[in-house]
């Protein structure tokens, strides 16, 4: 890791930061917990804590209160942490647009998304943004929602993508498309020659489903009750792409978002409209409210924000 200092001049002092210093404390500070954050920088986690100490010495104001049972920010904490993530995401602009792929500190962003999206929609998001910051390393965790939420929360991924998710005070969750709930059968299923579906017809039938603590099962579930409705689904998988799969090879119906069939998916099944109710879902971006996003993964967000509003979706 390459050393770099840079000076702070107030009227009657001079500070000397090392930015590698800067770094290890942000680290922390984003997941409260130092074994985490050692990993991810590739270092013991006592040598990350003697750059926190000599951060703090330093600067004169304890920014960490340690215990046996968890790292929490102090005020003095809280303010830098804003600062300097900003700083250091501006550096990594600055360095990359300088030296491109020479860069000494190429950035990294680590998100999470869950599969079914990470795999169909993500990409063209991805090489939008590789082309306008090349440098910079982007990590993408496939989690289902309930892990999705629990990154972003921590502060592991800079935001996250999936569905519908529960009210939560420190997360925002910004709608990026709505979709419309379909059924997806076999080409040969017998309710493929019906044009729309009523939820009562997949009485009958064998269905497939996602868990109950699955963000858009919570949809169906409350939109169906509402009804006077139900779903009793025959098979219960944890992502919609397995539930997908399992139609494909002939095991039942599966109520899904439309925006998760591509091309491929919809010339193999047959897909219907389900009414009475109509129900839709969106899927959208999670975004943490104690963790300040870097300009950076800004620019990731408005990539995939693009690709989803384009025309040309698909």
């Amino acid at each position: 890791m390459t050393k770099r200092n840079y000076q702070i001049d107030y009227p009657r002092m001079r500070i000397n930061l090392e930015v590698n210093d800067i770094e290890a404390f942000v680290a922390v500070a984003s997941v409260l917990n130092f074994k985490a954050a050692a990993a991810r920088l590739h270092m013991s986690a006592s040598a990350l804590s003697r750059r926190v100490q000599k951060l703090e010495d330093l600067l004169g104001v304890r920014l960490l209160d340690r215990t046996t049972r968890q790292v929490t920010l102090t005020l003095g904490g809280r303010q830098l942490l804003e600062r300097s993530s900003e700083i250091l995401a501006q550096l990594d602009e600055a360095v990359i647009s300088l030296k491109g792929n020479d860069s000494p500190r190429n950035a990294s962003i680590a998100i999470a998304a869950i599969p079914s999206i990470a795999h169909r929609l993500l990409p063209d998001a991805l090489r939008l943004f590789h082309e306008r910051y090349p440098a910079t390393r982007v990590s993408v965790r496939d989690m289902t929602t309930n892990e999705v939420v629990n990154a972003v929360s921590s502060g592991e991924a800079a935001f996250g993508i999936t569905s519908f998710v529960q009210h939560d005070p420190t997360l925002e969750f910004r709608p990026l498309i709505r979709g419309r709930i379909v059924a997806a059968m076999p080409k040969d299923h017998p309710l493929a020659a019906k044009e729309r579906l009523r939820w009562t017809d997949l009485r009958d039938h064998a269905v497939i489903s996602t868990w109950k603590g699955a963000g858009i099962r919570m949809v169906m579930d409350v939109d169906l009750a509402r009804a006077r409705d139900r779903l009793s689904p025959l098979f219960e998988v944890q992502q919609m792409y397995t539930a997908l799969r399992f139609v494909e090879e002939g095991l039942g119906i599966a109520p899904v978002p439309d925006f998760f069939l591509g091309p491929n998916e919809r010339e193999r099944l047959n897909v219907a409209p389900l009414i009475e109710p109509t129900i839709s879902v969106d899927l959208g971006a999670i975004l943490s409210r104690r963790h300040k996003m870097t300009s950076m993964a800004q620019h990731l967000l408005d990539s995939i924000v693009a690709r989803f509003t384009s025309p040309n979706e698909s």
